[in-house]
């Protein structure tokens, strides 16, 4: 997976209106913004939620994705509100997310060892 961080979103649908959306992402461990475009079947979330400064967890081929899902997102709240609950019975209590100072994101699930999910950043 790979994470890219969303700079902006340009269209949301194509050409006739169709089922995708159009946006400049970078890469989160920064590099060059590039366009692309996610049909909504391969999005985990609606399309239409998605806005600049979210992280999006993608499964490339190529230069296509695949697959992606929200990762991250600058405010609890919108994360919140992109992500369904948790399927069926938890095996104990678990956070939905932490926030990441370096990062200024709030992250999906909890830390790993102390460190943040998406560059490793101590918590």
């Amino acid at each position: 997976m790979t994470y890219l961080r969303v700079r902006e979103v340009t269209s949301y649908g194509g050409f006739f209106g169709g089922d995708s959306i159009t946006l400049i992402a970078t890469p989160l461990d920064d590099g060059d913004g590039r366009t692309l475009t996610i049909e909504q079947d391969d999005l985990a979330v609606d399309r239409h939620r998605i806005v600049g400064g979210m992280v999006l967890d993608a499964r490339l081929e190529g230069d296509h994705i695949a697959r992606a899902t929200i990762a991250a997102a600058p405010e609890r709240a919108q994360l919140r509100d992109m992500l369904p609950p948790e399927a069926g019975p938890l095996d104990g209590p678990r956070a939905f997310s932490h926030y990441c100072k370096a990062c200024a994101l709030w992250i999906r699930g909890e830390p790993l060892n102390g460190t943040c999910r998406l560059l490793g950043h101590t918590l």
